[in-house]
């Protein structure tokens, strides 16, 4: 028992330094964005994403600076991220579009969830297990009356009211699934660089097409030395895994 709690205890302090780490990290990268020492702030912000992945400041700030050193694509990309952690944050998509007009004035953007996916991905997976529960309860309380119940109305309700809580049930379900998963897959990437190949087949054959900084694709296969990704017009073609950044 005495090692467990001192195990436990040194897992606590662990979590806590870590946090506070983080914590010094993200100010000394603000503080660096403010003293206009842009490329030290990329530094630090990346420091803190790489211990704290899903720190939604951080990557949001991270994609200003990236903006402010006109490397517009990693800007994108963090943005893009900022979306996938909070999908209802308003400002993202009109910095997305800045970066956009920077590339190319014909460019234009449109997220990739719509509107009712946003919403089961804003309330996140822990809500929605909770809500999973709470219904599982209250169904347990239907059936638990509608075999007590001597009146057949009430019955009846109790059958109708049950009905409607399994329907509930399964869309909680469905939505805590649904929202784990979305965090944790990489469906979707940013091409980086200023441009990028793309080739034939796995035996590095390039083909004529070239992918521009800004181009969002939809991860696909991964064969043996490539990537095959879909690009919005449906068309696949296979890049190196290195020259983009899954969001």
């Amino acid at each position: 028992m005495t090692s467990l709690k001192q195990i436990l205890i040194v897992l606590i302090s662990s979590i806590g330094a870590l946090h506070s780490y983080s914590s010094d990290l993200f100010d000394q990268g603000l503080k660096a964005a403010n003293d206009k020492k842009i490329t030290q702030a990329i530094y630090l912000f990346n420091e803190v994403i790489e211990k704290e992945p899903n720190n939604v400041s951080a990557v949001y700030n991270l994609g200003n600076c990236y903006y402010q050193n006109k490397s517009y694509g990693e800007a994108i990309w963090a943005y893009e991220r900022v979306l996938k952690l909070s999908p209802r944050d308003s400002e993202a998509p009109a910095n997305i579009e800045l970066c956009y007009k920077r590339l190319n004035a014909a460019s234009t953007w449109a997220p990739h969830t719509n509107g009712l996916q946003r919403l089961i991905y804003s309330v996140g997976p822990t809500t929605w297990a909770i809500l999973s529960i709470v219904i599982s309860i209250l169904m347990g309380i239907s059936i638990f009356l509608l075999f007590k119940m001597k009146n057949n109305s009430w019955k009846r309700f109790h059958f109708m009211l049950l009905i409607g809580e399994t329907v509930f049930l399964l869309g909680f379900l469905v939505a805590t699934n649904t929202s784990s998963t979305y965090l944790t897959s990489e469906r979707f990437a940013i091409v980086t660089q200023k441009s990028i190949p793309t080739y034939m087949n796995d035996l590095g054959e390039k083909a004529e097409l070239e992918l521009k900084e800004g181009t969002k694709v939809e991860l696909h296969l991964l064969t043996k030395t490539k990537r095959e990704v879909i690009l919005h017009d449906g068309q696949k073609v296979l890049v190196e895994e290195k020259d983009i950044r899954a969001i």
